[in-house]
This record gives structure tokens, sequence and C-alpha cells, in this order.
């Protein structure tokens, strides 16, 4: 179990606070596997030495070992300073990467929670600090405990326009927080793992003067809006396409490929009810046992008359994949 150096003042149920110099325990008793890159070339650099007595072939194989590692750790370190752009002009920060430990200033500084059985995988500090950790939450309840926690610490969570079309629900779910108008804000992200559990990633961006997303009153003004609704993926659905999105005009396309093992008949379950909850009308529907196409229109706020196709197309001799495709035209001008 990790052991830290100070303790938190929360002490709320289903939170994971820092109690006694170390995270409390959890309901999770297996053991997660550190599957990041980084924490495990820090782990092998870090590694301690046997300290039986070895022969001295044991002894060089493992100096070999010991400086590949030293290699690796180096090369991470050398990589991670490249400067990136800054609205404040180029940071140049030395990186520090820690291995199952949090930021030194989130033990000192910060109010930031995690959830009850939470396992620190390690922490990366630059100009900003990353945290990655694994939980038995899902990732529906990592953003609701999120959302619940850092709003009742007094930060403000901010509405993030994520576009429209195909959206996966790591993607879906993803929060940003600001303590105030320059900052600091904290973004929370997290992806199911195959062990059942959930890896998350906190983002903690300092206070800035300028180019803070706190800055922004109404953040989605930053994007171009349109009529397609958010489609969100089964949460156990890999997108292999990207969920494409185009705009020209008034004209708009959304398409993504999914792996799935849900049926033709379920996805159409799955998917209708968020057009519909856009404010789409259905207005026919065509299907046999490879595709599902159906027609739909829409009158927006100022009036404009849309009409619709979604279509879900099971791919042929490709087992358990769909094509997802959902077009939106203004007919005004026809």
């Amino acid at each position: 179990m990790l052991t830290l150096m100070r303790s938190w003042k929360w002490r709320q149920r289903g939170t994971g606070y820092l109690r006694d110099g170390r995270l409390k325990e959890g309901s999770c008793s297996r053991d997660p596997v550190l599957t990041d890159m980084i924490a495990t070339i820090l782990i092998d650099s870090l590694s301690m030495v046997n300290n039986s007595s070895p022969d001295s072939d044991t002894q060089n194989y493992s100096n070999a070992n010991l400086g590949e590692s030293a290699a690796l750790r180096d090369l991470a370190l050398r990589l991670l300073k490249y400067n990136l752009p800054h609205p404040e002009g180029l940071v140049q920060v030395e990186p520090q990467l820690l291995v199952k430990q949090l930021p030194e200033e989130w033990l000192t500084e910060m109010e930031i929670p995690f959830p009850e059985g939470s396992q620190i995988l390690g922490s990366l500090v630059q100009d900003r600090a990353v945290v990655l950790f694994e939980t038995c939450f899902t990732v529906e309840e990592v953003s609701q405990f999120y959302r619940n926690q850092m709003q009742a610490l007094g930060w403000n969570l901010v509405e993030l326009q994520l576009g429209s079309g195909f959206l996966s629900v790591e993607r879906a779910q993803r929060k940003v927080f600001c303590r105030s108008s320059t900052g600091p804000s904290l973004n929370v992200s997290s992806k199911a793992m195959p062990n059942e559990r959930t890896e998350v990633r906190l983002d903690l961006e300092p206070e800035r003067k300028l180019g803070s997303i706190c800055a922004v009153r109404d953040y989605h003004q930053c994007f171009q809006r349109n009529v397609l609704p958010k489609l969100v993926h089964l949460p156990n659905a890999q997108s292999l396409g990207g969920g494409a999105f185009s705009s020209e005009g008034r004209a708009m396309n959304a398409c993504d490929i999914i792996r799935t093992e849900a049926t033709l008949a379920s996805l159409v379950a799955h998917y209708v009810p968020q057009i519909e909850q856009a404010n789409w009308t259905e207005t026919g529907r065509h299907q046999n046992n490879l595709f599902n196409w159906s027609s739909w229109s829409l009158i927006d706020e100022n009036q404009n008359d849309w009409r619709g196709v979604f279509l879900i197309l099971q791919i042929k001799d490709i087992q358990s994949c769909y094509y997802l495709h959902m077009q939106a035209s203004c007919i005004n001008s026809i």
C-alpha cells in the first residue's frame, strides 16, 4: 500500500482520502495491473537490487538490466522535456516522474479526493500535474463522484460542448472543474480496463492569466453549433473508426465503426432514444438482417427545416462489427 506523508481533512462515506498517511482500504482486493508505459519504465528502473550475494554472471546480468532501465528512464525524461506552445510563452520545467506517489502540492495544498479503494499508479509533474490511478468504480460512477465531490468543495463544473455524432462513453463522461476564472482547473477522464477496473487520469492545470479554460464563461460557444445529436456508444463497444464528423454549410455527417457483441436490434434500441432525446422525429424505417435505416426530421430553434438519415450496417464477413452513419441536411433552400 502506498505510504504518504500527510492526512486529508475529509471523512466521507465512499471516498478514499488520505488517513494516517495511507489511502483508505476499499472493497477491491485484486491488485491492478500497471499498463501505463511510463509507470512500467519507472518501476523497472527503480526496482531494488537483490540483497543476496549473486555470482558474477548474475551480477553482470543485473547490472545490464539496471543500465537499460536507467537508459529507458532517461529517454522518457528527455522526451518529456520538449517545449510545447503555451499561452504564456514557452514553459521550461524539469519533469518529475513519481511511481505510486502523488505530487507534493496535492499533499499540502490541493483538496483533490479519490474514490474509495483507489490504487495510485503514478504522477507526472511539469508545468502541470498529471495523476494516474485505478479504481473499481465504473466510468459513469467516476464521473458522478467527481461532479459531486468537486462541486461540494467549491469548484465549478465547466459545461463542455463535446460535439455531435458518435462518442465513446469515456469521452461523454469527461469532466472539467475550475476553482476561479483564472484556474486552477482539473480535467477528469477515465476508461474501462479489461480487468473490470477503471483507469482514471487527473490533469491539474495551474492558474493562468491567459489561455485558461476557466476564463471562458460559455465554453461551448467556442465550438460550431450543429444539429446532429450526440450519440454515445454502448459501454463495451470498441470504436474502430474514431467517430469522424464533418460539416459543410447546411449539411452534416457523422460516422463510426464499432466492434460489439450486441445485436442489430439492441443497437437500434440503444441509439434511437438518443436521437429522439435531441428533438428529432422519426419519419420512416426499413430494416433486414444486416442493416437498419431510418429517416428523421427536425425544426431547429431558428425554424430551419432539417432532414436526416440514420444507418446501422452490420459489416459482412467481419464478426461483431457495425458501420454507423448519421447525415442531416437543411432543406430550406431546396
